[in-house]
């Protein structure tokens, strides 16, 4: 996946506080086993080999450690609509994304106890180029050539300009927040 590097930029910002920030891939963490009391995935997790990123989140979770997920998924067309524009333009059909992706059904067979999850439904607003943004950080994006990309930005636009209210398109969306505790010995997971 590709990294914004304003986005790593920003957050570098923020070292002077007392953080680092280390770029690495979710399923190959570069860090001790038990090393973390929290683990976090803001908008992240579909992203992820799920069995991979798993593994490695609980070993440098520590005993009782808390992982979190805050996931995003879809209420209307609109990623179909992205989805449909892509598979005309290049006349190839993009894979479907994980959709209304519920990654607190894996982690209770993975062992995580405690493992909740709320609901909430919301809106993004977005204006045209936002939106257009947004179209470029979906794993759909991720299929075009670098030859394919105005093409179908071009055509986006097009497309959801008549669908703008006052300048601003809103996406209704479900946000998804997941909590669940690392059980304390794996002892315990083999039991179950």
């Amino acid at each position: 996946m590709k990294t914004d590097s304003k986005l790593l930029s920003a957050a570098s910002s923020y070292q002077s506080q007392g953080i680092v920030y280390q770029k690495a891939a979710a399923e190959s963490l570069p860090f001790h086993s038990r090393s973390f009391a929290a683990v976090t995935a803001f908008g992240s997790f579909h992203w992820f080999d799920n069995a991979a990123a798993l593994r490695e989140i609980e070993r440098v979770l520590l005993p009782s450690g808390v992982l979190l997920i805050v996931n995003k998924n879809d209420r209307s067309r609109f990623a179909h609509e992205v989805r449909d524009h892509i598979a005309r333009i290049t006349g190839r059909l993009p894979v479907r994304a994980k959709e209304n992706y519920s990654p607190d059904l894996m982690l209770k067979p993975r062992g995580f106890k405690e493992v909740e999850a709320v609901s909430f439904e919301s809106t993004e607003v977005f204006d045209l180029e936002g939106l257009i943004g947004l179209c470029r950080s979906m794993r759909l994006w991720n299929i075009l050539d670098s030859c394919e990309q105005a093409p179908v930005e071009d055509e986006l636009r097009k497309h959801f300009l008549p669908h703008l209210k006052n300048g601003l398109y809103n996406r209704p969306i479900e946000v998804r927040v997941v909590s669940a505790t690392r059980l304390e010995d794996r002892a315990v997971i083999r039991r179950l």
